[in-house]
């Protein structure tokens, strides 16, 4: 074997080892928002239970906030909405603009401005 082919052979043995290890990393922060979305699921279970509407809408936007931060934010939205439903019900004004706030953020995140636009002007 040539030392070409060896250097070559080296250069492709490295790059596999830079996808491996990034694919071990992308696999780690998978487990690691999975647990975390489970025990913020487990919370809001537990408010749920109490009837506490304002603790209730706290965790759902909690919920909203964590898969934000996974990137999920099609289900942020979600809890986001069902935060607003309560806060609206409460008349909680800080926590509607928090809503509002961050669903704006996220039809951001998925290019959908005009979504952003309305929220962020309903959030003022």
């Amino acid at each position: 074997m040539t030392l070409k082919k060896v250097f070559l052979l080296c250069i492709i043995l490295a790059a596999t080892l830079k996808v491996n290890s990034q694919n071990v990393d992308t696999l780690q922060k998978a487990k690691e928002d999975s647990l975390r979305i489970t025990a913020q699921l487990e919370i809001l279970e537990a408010r749920k239970k109490t009837g506490d509407k304002k603790s209730i809408s706290y965790a759902y936007y909690n919920t909203g906030l964590l898969y934000s931060e996974c990137k999920d934010y099609a289900t942020a939205l979600e809890y986001y909405m069902l935060s607003l439903i309560i806060c609206r019900e409460l008349n909680d004004d800080g926590g509607i603009g928090n809503c509002y706030q961050s669903m704006a953020d996220a039809h951001r995140k998925l290019n959908h401005y005009a979504e952003g636009v309305r929220y962020y002007s309903d959030a003022i």
